[in-house]
């Protein structure tokens, strides 16, 4: 270096110059990214205390029980797009009113978070709905993916919210079950009804009135609604179909 040309000195100058430069400024980039990462560390760490606390508040668990909640509520917050308030309110209220725990629950609330953010409903609005319709209807644990969506794509067909279907289901399960409709044909009839502007509570009247006549004479209430169906099909005109209809 001492033999060096004073032009390339300079330039070796220049470019130590220019290093330091560089370097104090990768110093300086490196520290903004640590201090945003740890805020965002931090951000985050809040963020699962609360839900973390929210569970607690909601359900009353301790101990192993809220250990297992929490751990339910890491595997539904990153297994869907939602935030982990609403993460934390589908796992609280499925094992407030359900008692789930597991992989039971952890499925039926990223299914329950899916289909509100699809549809644009409310998460706790149908929550409720969905599992007072468990309730009503005796699902067990196996049947209710199957059933939510079922409720989804008779949404889908009628344009009927998922709220408004089981509501209807819940309301009107009884009926249905007693004159043998399963969940899907009674959730199916009653979204066609809404479709198509059917008064559903004067039908299921009618249908209450039927049942009890079928009672009184001793008739078994499918078969006797389902003679009914072939005599309306039977008869000779519209008028006689709606003669035995009425009756």
């Amino acid at each position: 270096i001492e033999h060096a040309k004073p032009g390339v000195l300079a330039a070796l100058h220049n470019l130590g110059m220019i290093g330091g430069r560089l370097l104090a400024a990768g110093f300086a980039v490196a520290a903004t990214a640590i201090v945003g990462i740890t805020a965002m560390i931090w951000e985050a760490g809040n963020t699962l205390d609360a839900a973390y606390d929210s569970i607690q508040t909601q359900t009353g668990a301790t101990g192993e029980q809220l250990e297992q909640l929490k751990q339910d509520f890491e595997g539904v917050f990153t297994s869907v797009p939602t935030d982990a308030q609403s993460a934390a309110d589908a796992i609280s209220i499925l094992n407030q009113r359900l008692g789930w725990t597991g992989p039971v629950l952890q499925d039926t609330a990223a299914g329950l978070l899916e289909m509100t953010r699809l549809t644009g409903g409310d998460l706790l609005t149908n929550g409720e709905a969905f599992t007072r319709m468990v309730g009503d209807w005796g699902l067990n644990s196996e049947d209710v993916s199957v059933s939510m969506d079922a409720v989804y794509v008779a949404s889908q067909k009628t344009g009927t919210g998922v709220d408004r279907l089981m509501q209807l289901i819940v309301q009107f399960g009884a009926p249905m079950r007693s004159f043998g409709f399963s969940f899907e044909e009674s959730l199916a009839m009653l979204g066609k009804w809404e479709k198509e502007g059917v008064n559903t509570e004067l039908v299921m009247g009618s249908l209450r009135i039927a049942a009890g006549n079928f009672a009184r004479d001793n008739i078994p209430l499918q078969e006797g609604l389902q003679k009914t169906f072939d005599r309306i099909k039977n008869a000779k005109d519209e008028s006689e179909g709606l003669a035995i209809a009425m009756e």
